[in-house]
């Protein structure tokens, strides 16, 4: 794939829709829906679905194990649940004014929003993903429609409905390697962003001031800027640039004419010897990047921000 000359990669992009959910969930929590402040908040958080849906396409386009990829996205939605009928809860508290210093009030909010059926979007996409599985079975076309079509009713149990398999449908149906592939799923992605609405929230216009939900068009530009890679690729220095290096020159005639070198060399087994072997790097700065790249940051930041959030609603 020809990578565009302002490319992202699946790191930035997933830490773009980490932050536009927090501030989507932020708005929701704490901010009138009718002011233009909590409207832009929603308008950046609506990229978030999209954007999680096209990289679900890419990793099961990837994935060697699809498996251990569907149990993996499963058990992260199981664990999610609490934390997510935990943030409804102190939504409704919040907004509706109700006593959060009352117990009694924030237990029957919690208990009305965990028994409500209602699923998080991790349940979506773990049926969005099932249906991807069936339209590649290699089953007769009316069982694969037949199950597709079941997978899609049961999403609408869960956060976003059928919007989002249907989604999953469109990027993997113009899924390819090349620009013009991508820019043909944006393009279908686009004309079909009225149906996507129609699915989530019918016929009907939603809380706010009325333009947050075209914040969905914020995706195509990230989408097309994605170039394929985990995570972004630095300019090295080729060997032949390294060579003609006048500082690295320098070093070398350094480290070949230090005497302790000469020592070292001759007496490997002297104490002096252990001054100047090279430790293990293990720095706080290491740490939190190993931390930031971990594969499965997504799905421990979804449901830890929504049990910060829920605890901070309720207790602030």
């Amino acid at each position: 794939m020809k990578t565009p000359k302002f490319h992202l990669s699946a790191f930035e992009l997933k830490w773009i829709a980490m932050l536009a959910m927090t501030l989507d969930h932020v708005a929701w929590l704490w901010l009138d829906v009718q002011t233009l402040l909590s409207e832009w908040l929603h308008f950046i958080g609506r990229l978030v679905a999209p954007l999680m849906v096209y990289f679900l396409v890419v990793g099961f386009r990837h994935t060697a194990n699809f498996g251990a990829y569907a149990f993996r996205l499963l058990a992260f939605a199981v664990i999610s649940q609490l934390p997510y009928a935990l943030y409804g809860a102190s939504v409704s508290a919040v907004q509706g004014g109700y006593p959060r210093d009352d117990w009694s009030v924030v237990s029957a909010l919690i208990w009305q929003d965990v028994l409500s059926g209602q699923g998080n979007v991790l349940f979506t996409l773990f049926f969005a993903l099932c249906a991807l599985y069936v339209r590649h079975d290699a089953l007769a076309w009316w069982l694969r429609a037949l199950g597709v079509g079941i997978l899609a009713w049961a999403a609408q149990f869960a956060d976003y409905g059928a919007a989002l398999v249907a989604q999953a449908l469109v990027f993997d149906y113009f899924y390819g390697k090349t620009q013009a592939n991508k820019r043909k799923m944006l393009a279908a992605f686009v004309l079909g962003a009225p149906i996507f609405y129609v699915l989530t929230y019918g016929f009907v216009r939603t809380a706010g001031v009325g333009f947050m939900h075209f914040g969905v068009l914020l995706v195509v530009p990230l989408i097309y800027a994605f170039d394929g890679q985990k995570h972004r690729r630095h300019a090295q220095i080729s060997p032949k640039s390294r060579q003609n290096f006048p500082a690295n020159q320098t070093s070398q005639e350094n480290r070949q004419n230090f005497p302790a070198n000469q020592t070292l060399q001759a007496n490997p087994t002297s104490p002096a010897s252990h001054q100047f072997r090279p430790a293990k790097r293990f720095t706080m700065g290491a740490s939190l990047h190993q931390i930031l790249h971990h594969r499965y940051v997504f799905y421990i930041f979804y449901p830890a921000h929504l049990l910060v959030l829920a605890f901070l609603g309720f207790w602030l």
